[in-house]
């Protein structure tokens, strides 16, 4: 099925900075929250059942308020957003960082896996687990809530989604490579 992302109104839409100092010189989608510039998928015809792992790459200026990175469409579904100074994930229960807010570029991997879900901020180690919810993916909002709300003010770089729970083996291979590919430290 397709899940290309849009924007059909030309005010909304984020701007593509080709090149972005911040990330290593690779492009982003700049956001602004007081645009309320996102990027909006169809419903899929099927959905992304759990359990799934995602990467996003990007940054936020607000630490203050809400601030969604992505969501799904419709209602809200697995969410990583910053939940007024600290980095959480969403699928039907909140899972806290305990990682504060920095207007930095980072990189987060959040496994959506019922009751063994967990996530991580530019780090190889978890930094919350536990029960996240159960929600499926079955669209998907980059850039703001599902209900056009709790706009992103910042870029998003890159976007991935896996099929499955990875393992914290397989997720510290693949936030190294995102580290290393937009100029971003990962910690142990």
């Amino acid at each position: 099925p397709n899940k290309n992302l849009a924007q059909a109104t030309q005010s909304k839409q984020p701007t593509l900075v080709l090149a972005d100092a911040g990330y290593n010189s690779r492009p982003t989608l700049a956001m602004t929250a007081a645009g309320s510039q996102n990027m909006i998928s169809a419903a899929w015809t099927a959905s992304q059942n759990q359990p799934f792992t995602i990467f996003v790459v990007g940054n936020d200026k607000g630490d203050t308020g809400v601030h969604t990175w992505f969501d799904r469409v419709g209602s809200q579904g697995p969410v990583f957003y910053n939940n007024s100074g600290t980095y959480a994930t969403y699928a039907g229960t909140n899972l806290s960082s305990g990682v504060s807010h920095t207007p930095n570029p980072l990189v987060a991997a959040a496994v959506f896996n019922g009751n063994s879900s967990s996530n991580y901020v530019s780090a190889k180690t978890v930094k919350a687990a536990g029960p996240g919810g159960s929600i499926a993916l079955t669209s998907l909002t980059l850039g703001s809530a599902y209900n056009n709300s709790n706009f992103l003010d910042g870029k998003i770089a890159e976007f991935l989604v896996y099929n499955g729970a990875l393992s914290t083996s397989q997720i510290a291979l693949i936030l190294n490579y995102l580290g290393k590919k937009y100029g971003i430290t990962i910690g142990s």
